[in-house]
């Protein structure tokens, strides 16, 4: 059992083992005193900390880490426009991709991940992305995003004609 003088590293264990094992009352705790005291990788924390209320029903609770994810994504947007050193940024970004998959709107979800991906030169993935947006919904500006992507991955000359048809 993890107490007060154990090292973050120690407690963020003990909190991923009660999640791993579906005791997610016992989680909320714990990542909630780690997010506290600081230290780690804070939008990991949130994930688990919204996974864990979502899994105990608390919904309200899981929306507002949710939100403060995408909150987190939109400061670093702001703050790259004053970092000279685009690898800052770009590292920013690769940590925050994976939490992105927790938000629960599909269309937010793909926005922001098409975005991330773009930002980060992932446009096979970018790519796979607008396939799944355009199956919602198909737009002129979406489908000229996709035609330009297939440019861009040097895909068959009758891929990129087909796209613009």
């Amino acid at each position: 059992r993890a107490v007060a003088g154990d090292s973050f590293d120690a407690k963020w264990l003990y909190a991923r083992c009660h999640f791993k094992a579906h005791h997610y009352k016992e989680v909320i705790p714990l990542v909630e005193d780690l997010l506290k005291n600081g230290g780690g990788e804070r939008l990991t924390l949130l994930q688990h900390l919204a996974s864990a209320y979502a899994r105990v029903d608390d919904y309200k609770h899981s929306i507002e880490l949710r939100k403060k994810i995408i909150n987190e994504y939109n400061q670093i947007l702001i703050q790259s426009q004053n970092e000279p050193d685009p690898k800052i940024t770009n590292q920013k970004l690769k940590e925050i991709l994976p939490q992105i998959s927790q938000i629960n709107s599909e269309k937010e979800r793909n926005n922001l991940s098409l975005n991330i991906n773009m930002s980060l030169g992932n446009y096979a993935e970018a790519y796979a992305i607008t396939n799944k947006i355009l199956a919602r919904k198909e737009t002129t500006n979406m489908k000229n995003l996709q035609c330009l992507l297939i440019e861009v991955l040097n895909k068959p000359k009758k891929d990129i004609e087909d796209c613009y048809l």
